[in-house]
């Protein structure tokens, strides 16, 4: 997605129908909500693959599947609580150029919390 340039802002359309204030919540929800979930399924299950390895099917039914029930939930909470506040911060307040440096230092603080919710 593309947001909006600095002359669309103040309530302006974009080329979209989108003020620049409904494309930076378009970009929060998609972030959070299409790419989050799987994002962080996968990241747990690889943790826990790496803790346990998984060398059968049955192993995975009876271990990882209740495990990613217990745990996801939660560790989603948090990251919605965490990473929505900070990327809509990001996508209405600090220059494209400066996402990935900003991004950067979020995340690496995201880690650690992460590391501890999932232990």
């Amino acid at each position: 997605l593309m947001l909006p340039s600095k002359k669309e802002e103040g309530g302006e359309k974009s080329g979209r129908g989108l003020t620049s204030s409904q494309m930076q919540w378009l970009s929060v929800f998609i972030d959070q909500f299409l790419f989050s979930p799987p994002f962080n399924a996968a990241i747990i299950s690889l943790r826990h693959y790496g803790y346990h390895g998984l060398t059968d099917f049955a192993y995975f039914q009876t271990s990882l599947l209740p495990m990613l029930k217990d745990v996801l939930p939660s560790a989603l909470l948090y990251a919605w609580c965490f990473w929505i506040p900070v990327k809509y911060f990001m996508f209405s307040s600090v220059p494209v150029k400066y996402h990935l440096l900003v991004g950067s230092c979020f995340s690496f603080l995201w880690n650690i919390i992460f590391t501890l919710i999932i232990s």
